[in-house]
């Protein structure tokens, strides 16, 4: 990743990937250049880009979490092991990564906490060195459309062939384990414009997209999970396979990667579970 064509961006090089979160992966890749995804406060944004950052270091991505706004102070640093996580008060280290070409992907959280006239000027630095490019911002009341819009300057929208907004959430309890729900809409999808519109969930556990759950709760709302007591079923194709509670599965890395990988196969993903496991 290191050596860049003259006159060519990162973006023109490399393949998409996955994003991390099964349920978005059947619909959409992580393309190469500027994915934006936006939410009102609280909405999910940090808990889904660690996810991401967790994935695109785990497909071999040197990857940077750009904490703007210094607010993972409290979360769980074991997440990022292997990720660079830069502070605002880290800039210049920041600058220097990126200018010797040592990044692959950056998640910037959020680009609201840069000075709104430097969001072009940032974006355009970035875009030189970094293939992948996922910017989180927070959103603001538009008097001129009457409505909730993202807190970006236009060259940040203009410039994502991808934009996700997170259009709420919700609190649900899955066998007696309380979890957030969140509900998502592809708003731009440039590599499949028939994308656009399509909505879906993922489930949110300690601060972070559980992907156990969020296959747990895609696979029980298309109907392919029996109850019986307390007894689960998953409805195969060539039969029920027996799954345990939920939070037995969680728990063991064994049964977590097996029922990932019943959903894996249900959505026709090719991706290796070790990408969606904590």
């Amino acid at each position: 990743m290191e050596d860049r064509v003259e006159g060519l961006k990162c973006e023109d090089l490399l393949d998409p990937i996955s994003i991390g979160i099964p349920a978005l992966d059947t619909e959409i890749a992580l393309q190469p250049g500027v994915t934006v995804i936006y939410s009102q406060p609280d909405g999910g944004r940090t808990s889904l880009a660690k996810r991401m950052a967790l994935s695109a270091h785990r497909q071999g991505l040197g990857t940077v979490y750009y904490d703007v706004e210094n607010k993972l102070m409290l979360h769980d640093p074991s997440v990022f092991e292997g990720i660079v996580l830069a502070r605002s008060y880290q800039e210049s280290g920041l600058k220097e990564l990126v200018a010797k070409g040592l990044v692959d992907c950056i998640i910037v959280d959020t680009i609201t906490g840069i000075f709104h006239t430097s969001h072009e000027a940032f974006l355009i630095k970035l875009r030189k060195k970094v293939p992948y490019i996922i910017v989180l911002t927070q959103m603001r009341d538009s008097f001129a459309f009457n409505k909730s819009v993202p807190a970006a300057r236009d060259h940040v929208l203009s410039s994502a062939h991808t934009a996700l907004y997170l259009t709420g959430k919700e609190k649900v309890t899955i066998e007696g384990i309380d979890v957030m729900r969140v509900q998502y809409q592809i708003v731009k999808y440039e590599a499949d414009r028939s994308k656009e519109g399509t909505r879906g969930s993922f489930v949110i556990r300690k601060n972070i997209v559980d992907n156990v759950y969020s296959v747990y709760d895609y696979m029980r709302a298309q109907g392919l999970i029996r109850s019986v007591g307390k007894e689960k079923y998953f409805q195969d194709v060539v039969g029920e396979i027996p799954i345990g509670l939920i939070k037995k599965v969680v728990a063991s890395p064994d049964e977590s990667k097996h029922l990932i990988e019943l959903g894996l196969k249900e959505m026709k993903l090719k991706t290796e579970p070790e990408v969606y496991l904590d």
